[in-house]
């Protein structure tokens, strides 16, 4: 691909109409660099999930804030940017919480850790916060994965962790069960506003329940295909090359 400035008319090549931005700026060293080759291809072509809005969907807590800000139930999290106040805080969510990276993905950059110990605000240099554990005590820990293209849910599946694990990412192993037809509506409609709200074309919206309801953990602006079409037999991609055709 190359962008091309000649004689004041700017081209792109190949030739395109629109553009549906799947760079993955959670999995790299240098994401300022297609952040701004994302932002380069914005500004002379329409793009689905424009970079501002996938930026602020790979920063975990910036999803977070922005989520409950807009009432959609997440799990109580802080992040600090100081040692010493993020570990005052940390009495609040028990003995056993999540601690993760803001930016990370496939399931790196989480653990659940002992909040009886001290933790850091950073992990390496990307900043860390924590998170309140959701868990309902079940045999096998599982999530659900919503994936929203436009304004309409084309899949959903139950991801269950793997033995000896408590992350449900396919990634690392995680099983998958089609949940398209019997996900709670409440589910549902929450991860349809979450996704509104984060303003993402498409989008896969993960949520755990817990005793009071459904939480929203992350809103992934990239999230994979695999387990989804194993689970479901149903691929975001057609669906997203349709709303690609519809916006030009």
């Amino acid at each position: 691909a190359a962008i091309s400035v000649e004689d004041g008319d700017v081209s792109v090549e190949p030739t395109v109409d629109v553009i549906a931005n799947r760079l993955l700026l959670s999995n790299t060293d240098q994401p300022a660099e297609l952040l701004g080759l994302a932002t380069t291809f914005k500004r002379i072509r329409p793009m689905l999930n424009e970079p501002d809005a996938v930026l602020a969907a790979i920063h975990k807590f910036a999803t977070a804030a922005t989520l409950a800000d807009w009432n959609i139930r997440v799990p109580d999290a802080l992040l600090a940017l100081s040692n010493d106040r993020l570990n005052q805080g940390r009495e609040r969510f028990g003995d056993v919480g999540v601690y993760k990276t803001a930016i990370g993905t496939h399931g790196g950059g989480t653990w659940k850790v002992d909040l009886t110990e001290r933790v850091n605000p950073k992990v390496g240099n990307r900043q860390a916060f924590l998170q309140k554990l959701i868990d309902r005590d079940d045999a096998q820990h599982r999530d659900l994965r919503v994936y929203i293209v436009g304004d309409e849910i084309v899949g959903s599946m139950y991801r269950y962790a793997p033995e000896g694990d408590w992350r449900t990412n396919v990634a690392l192993g995680g099983a998958v069960e089609d949940a398209t037809d019997d996900m709670p509506e409440e589910a549902a409609e929450t991860a349809l506003y979450a996704a509104e709200v984060m303003d993402l074309d498409y989008a896969g919206v993960d949520l755990v329940e817990g005793y009071d309801g459904w939480y929203v953990l992350e809103v992934n602006p990239t999230a994979g295909f695999k387990g989804l079409y194993e689970a479901t037999g149903t691929s975001p991609a057609p669906h997203i090359a349709k709303l690609a055709i519809e916006t030009v």
